[in-house]
């Protein structure tokens, strides 16, 4: 046989003897957790362990600044806005025009001071000077709920007569004359009764009329009919302080009001 037979014949054995033979053994469970074990203490041997924060000790002193610090902060949050007259600010004086267009904001139900119709229903409840509720004559029902209000408004569209506050509600219209300094007119009132008879008839109103508003020294003019009701601005003044101090809100909005009234008590 020659070499290169006996060459062919070794590898092919080699061969078969690494095909056949016995797998390595693998590593056991322990050998694998020892393995990770070091590796794990490789990784945080450098690593710093975090200290813990130091300890803090709070005095009773320290807690009593603390304590009087947030009480003082809660007196200046609930202390009042500054005291000054915001109508003096304003400069309105004794306008008419100007007066007429905050009484209407007041008398409002839904102006934005909040009070509902309470000022409005004060107001009437002065005024109605002892009437009884199924009187007609006055130009309100007992209780006013809902209300449109406009100063400087237009009886009708086609006419020239201007008013100086229109109300209008469920079953009622009405017209406020306002007077500051200017002198009565009694036909100028008539003339507004006529039409506020005119818009409730237009209307389907049962209740109309007039509220003449003056300072006292007018507060018996005129006396010419049911329907024209005599108000004076210390009525005003009353309704407002009497609407804040049953129903306290705002105090910005209460203030104004308390103001308001200071300020037409001097017409």
């Amino acid at each position: 046989m020659h070499v290169s037979e006996l060459d062919s014949i070794s590898n092919f054995l080699g061969r078969v003897a690494a095909l056949t033979a016995p797998a390595p053994p693998r590593a056991s469970v322990a050998q694998t957790a020892a393995f990770l074990g070091a590796v794990g203490a490789l990784r945080t041997a450098g690593a710093v362990e975090p200290s813990a924060p130091a300890a803090r000790s709070v005095s009773p002193a320290v807690i009593s600044t603390f304590l009087s610090a947030v009480a003082t902060s809660s007196v200046v949050a609930r202390r009042p806005t500054p005291a000054f007259d915001i109508w003096k600010v304003t400069g309105m004086g004794r306008s008419e025009v100007r007066n007429t267009s905050i009484l209407a904001w007041a008398l409002n139900p839904r102006g934005s001071h909040g009070k509902g119709a309470a000022i409005l229903n004060a107001l009437l409840a002065r005024i109605r000077r002892g009437r009884l509720p199924e009187d007609v004559s006055f130009p309100f029902p007992p209780e006013v709920t809902q209300c449109f209000i406009m100063p400087e408004a237009l009886a009708f569209a086609d006419q020239a007569d201007r008013v100086d506050i229109l109300m209008d509600g469920p079953g009622f219209t009405a017209f406020i004359e306002v007077k500051v300094d200017a002198a009565p007119d009694a036909q100028q009132v008539m003339r507004y009764v006529q039409l506020s008879e005119q818009r409730a008839k237009a209307m389907g109103c049962a209740r109309h009329g007039v509220i003449f508003l003056a300072p006292s020294w007018a507060k018996s003019f005129p006396n010419l009919a049911p329907r024209i009701v005599p108000a004076t601005w210390d009525d005003v003044a009353a309704a407002l302080l009497f609407s804040v101090a049953l129903n306290p809100g705002d105090y910005v909005v209460d203030a104004v009001l308390r103001q308001f009234a200071s300020h037409v008590r001097d017409f």
